[in-house]
């Protein structure tokens, strides 16, 4: 039997390097300020979609989507994000959290 939080583990991991090492480029620097949230987003997917293929693979692609600001997309399994409005997000020190959203166009990050 193979552990899958370990597994897991192992590919955020590796998705981290990868996305850090793109963000390095001037023309991804954006990807470092949502690198954290992507990872997280890894973990979300794997704990609310054990067993649903088709709910996790709309799931994960829906990341695409809510970092370029767009909350409701065309998946059947999965519609719109689960979270509320976004526009007075703070920190744990209750500093405003400004977005920077991604440019889903191609070539433009």
């Amino acid at each position: 039997m193979f552990n899958i939080s370990l597994i897991l583990g192992i590919l955020v991991k590796a998705w981290k390097k990868k996305l850090a090492a793109l963000s390095l480029k001037s023309k991804h620097r954006i990807l470092a300020k949502w690198i954290k949230s992507i990872c997280n987003h890894m973990y979300w997917v794997v704990d609310t979609t054990e067993h649903q293929t088709k709910l996790r693979e709309s799931k994960w692609l829906s990341i695409i989507d809510h970092i370029a600001n767009e909350h409701t997309f065309g998946y059947p399994e999965f519609s719109s994000c689960e979270h509320g409005l976004l526009d007075n997000l703070v920190d744990d020190n209750g500093k405003h959290i400004q977005r920077i959203w991604i440019n889903k166009d191609p070539g433009v990050c």
